[in-house]
């Protein structure tokens, strides 16, 4: 199994997102708008993992573990339904 962890980093005007898997090596970071929230930056990771995922044709047959400390973002994927950042929530479920 191939672990994937979510991390964010802020400062007083940045927000990064940003995921890695350390067995691969691989670390990706995508700076935000400076005034995004917890939760889109979270989902953003997460969004930002599965695209990677997805579209990492050397590793297709490897089963990935995606890691988040976020419970809001977590629980808006799996009831689908999100009451602040939607779009950004249906980018990733649909």
């Amino acid at each position: 199994m191939t672990t994937v962890y979510m991390s964010i980093q802020m400062g007083q005007k940045w927000m990064t997102a940003s995921f890695t898997v350390p067995s691969l090596n691989i670390d990706r970071k995508f700076r935000l708008c400076n005034k995004s929230s917890v939760y889109a930056a979270e989902l953003t990771a997460i969004m930002e993992a599965v695209l990677w995922i997805l579209n990492c044709e050397h590793y297709n047959k490897c089963k990935f573990a995606i890691f988040s400390d976020s419970l809001s973002v977590l629980t808006s994927i799996k009831e689908s339904c999100s009451q602040s950042r939607s779009t950004l929530l249906d980018d990733l479920v649909y």
